[in-house]
This record gives C-alpha cells, structure tokens and sequence, in this order.
C-alpha cells in the first residue's frame, strides 16, 4: 500500500495537486497495463473538496475517480476503484501526462480547502501487468481487402460492439497475426513499360478518437508482394484500456445503429506515385481479446 499525503492547507494556501507516478524507464519495450487501485482518502481536520481523476481526463473516454467529492471530518472514506492504463511498446497511454524528466502522471489529486486547516491521505495501490507476447494468440477473425483497377483503395476495422465493454473494466489486445497475399499479375502496359509494375501498399493504424489525446501508431506499413504469398507478423499489437465501458481515446467510440468500439484500422492502397494494374487480395487474421477485471468491492 502506498500513500499520497497533501500539504496542510490554510486560509494562506488554500489548493494543491499531487501525481501518482510511474517511472518511464522500468516499462521500455513492454506492453501491458497499469492497474491502480484508488483505497481510501482521509482528512485530519478542516473542511475542502477532493478530486481524483487520470492525469489527462478526456470525459469521451475516462472516467473520474472521485468527483469533487466533499470532506469535513477525520472518518476513512474508501472507493476502492480501480483505474487501468495502457502502455505499448514503453509508450503510456492516452490519458497518462509524460512530463520532462520522463516521469509519467497516471493521475492528479486536488485538494481545494474551504475552511480551517486540512490535510488529506490518499492510499492506493499500483501494479503492472506485462502483456509482451512471447508467441502470437490464436485468431479471433478475419479481414478482406481487395483493390483492382476500379477500386484503388479498400479499408476494414477490427470492431467490437459496444456492449461487450458496459460498465466493466479491464483491457483489450488487438493484434496482427498473418497476411495472406492473391495476386492476379497483369502484364505490363507495352506502351509504357513502366507504368502497372508496382505493387499496392498494406498498412496498420489504430482508430484514434478524434479531438482526444490518443495517438496514432503505424502498427505495418509495406508493400505487397508481386506473387501471392502469407505473411506472419511478431509483435504487431496495440493495448487499450477500458474504465467503466470506455475505451481510451487510442481507440474510438462510434454511434451508428449499433454502436461498437473501433481498434484498428487495415488499409491496402494503390498510391498514385507507383502505377500498379495488378488485382490483389489480402485477408488479414487478428486476434482481439478483452480481459475484464473485477474491481474489488470490500477494504
């Protein structure tokens, strides 16, 4: 059990804000998620208002820990949430803060005084759970993508309906299994031997919500090949969060007749700078697993 102790807080200093932090260093080239566990919070006197909530809270895809809640007496308040944060490939999370010194702001913790002298304890615990695959996970689907001298460009996602998620907690994992390649080879223009000798790129993104923190990260990005073929990927994957049903803005809520949760977004383009007639087809195995943890309920 760890402890986040506030400054005595009085009319002269009446706000203050600490981090629960992670050290950057500890979690280079892993994947996995933070799980923190907010216990209690207790004052020793006086009267103010406690908020705790991730270190950049977006209400699209985060959820708050305590909101603004009010303390006035000495009595153990205990929430017992639990809080999840993403990492791939040693980079945090969208609702994670990376400040200068590398260090990484998991949440804030305000206090705001509204009378006497106050001080407040948060208790909490922090764990790490390391999801960097040592082999790939059987598939749980499959994607088709077909680009022919009428259609230049076809994309699919890799989805979940929305209700797999309501009010649970926990992570998902997509990741890229294999890529199996039909090519039709059309011979070359003879009147511009150049010209439809190319060949249409693949590529990898995860769906960011937009005008959230998430960023984009090119999970592939290559060229197909000119005779068919498979390919197997090591290591192409993407973790995400999810608080209370939201995913974090690495990936995407979408309102539609049913609503769902975007992961991933698989493209295969042919790009206007590397002339290419050839009819290709690539289908495209994933796996997307979701790990529900069930917060504790007791102290």
């Amino acid at each position: 059990m760890s402890t986040l102790v506030s400054r005595s807080l009085s009319a002269s200093a009446t706000k203050d804000k600490l981090a629960i932090k992670a050290q950057s260093q500890t979690y280079k080239d892993k994947w996995g998620v933070f799980k923190l566990t907010i216990t209690s919070y207790q004052a020793n006197a006086g009267a103010g208002v406690v908020d705790i909530r991730p270190a950049q809270y977006n209400p699209d895809n985060d959820s708050i820990i305590v909101d603004e809640a009010a303390v006035s007496d000495t009595s153990l308040h205990y929430v017992l949430k639990d809080y999840f944060f993403s990492v791939n490939n040693g980079v945090p999370g969208p609702s994670v803060k990376v400040q200068e010194d590398g260090t990484w702001d998991l949440v804030h913790f305000s206090l705001t005084r509204t009378s006497g002298t106050i001080q407040v304890t948060v208790t909490y615990t922090l764990a790490f759970t390391d999801l960097t695959p040592v082999s790939n996970p059987g598939d749980t689907g499959t994607l088709t993508l077909s680009v022919d001298n009428v259609r230049l460009t076809d994309n699919a996602f890799v989805t979940s309906a929305a209700s797999t998620f309501t009010d649970k907690q926990g992570y998902v994992v997509a990741q890229l299994n294999d890529l199996h390649t039909t090519v039709i080879d059309e011979p070359d223009d003879v009147t511009d031997p150049v010209a439809g000798d190319s060949v249409p790129m693949f590529s990898v993104i995860n769906d960011i919500t937009p005008g959230g923190s998430g960023s984009t990260t090119p999970l592939v990005a290559h060229s197909t090949t000119k005779v068919s073929g498979d390919k197997t990927y090591d290591k192409t994957l993407l973790v995400f969060a999810v608080n209370s049903g939201q995913i974090d803005a690495n990936a995407r809520n979408v309102k539609a007749t049913t609503d769902f949760k975007s992961f991933l977004e698989t493209k295969l383009d042919k790009l206007s700078d590397y002339p290419c007639d050839d009819e290709v087809t690539c289908i495209v195995d994933y796996a997307l697993t979701f790990t529900e943890v069930t917060t504790t309920t007791t102290p």
